[in-house]
This record gives C-alpha cells, sequence and structure tokens, in this order.
C-alpha cells in the first residue's frame, strides 16, 4: 500500500533540493556539511516530539505518518538515547 502511494505521489525531496538551490552560493564542502546537519536537525525533531509528533508533522506535509512508523520508532529511540548521553556530558 505505502509503496504503491509513494510511486503514485512521488515528493521531491527537500533537502537535495534546497542545497541544489544554494549550489552557486555554497561551496561543495558547504553542501557536504549541510547535507549532514540536515540529519542533525531530524534527529533532534524527532526526539524533541517524539514518534506520534513526527506523525503528525508528516501528515500536515501531505504525507501518509503511518506509514513512515517502521523507521520514526527506532530513530525516536537512538535520539533521545544521544540527548540522554549529551546531558550526562553536560552536567558537572
Amino acid at each position: 500500500m505505502t509503496d504503491t502511494h509513494r510511486k503514485k505521489h512521488p515528493e521531491t525531496l527537500i533537502v537535495p533540493t534546497v542545497i541544489a538551490a544554494k549550489a552557486a552560493e555554497w561551496g561543495l564542502e558547504t553542501q557536504k556539511v549541510a547535507a549532514a546537519d540536515a540529519h542533525r536537525v531530524l534527529e533532534a525533531l524527532v526526539a524533541e516530539f517524539g514518534v506520534e509528533g513526527a506523525v503528525v508533522a508528516l501528515n500536515h506535509q501531505g504525507f501518509r505518518g503511518e506509514a513512515y512508523k517502521y523507521l520514526l520508532v527506532p530513530l525516536c529511540a537512538e535520539a533521545v538515547a544521544r540527548r540522554a548521553r549529551a546531558a550526562v556530558r553536560r552536567s558537572p
């Protein structure tokens, strides 16, 4: 079901689109950093808003949020674990 829906309704991926639009302004190294930073942004947002928040956000973007839970659940678990480790490193 989801695979068919994705094939019928392909969406242009936002990160490559934005990076391509900025290519004339950004050097190749900045483009690579921006691509990696997009993953950090995703990690922080998933940790902050959780699986259900991400599902709602995907729905608001016109995607079927439930279809992404297979990925959101482990992403959220890892993001929350990293947040906890970062908190321990920051504490005196």
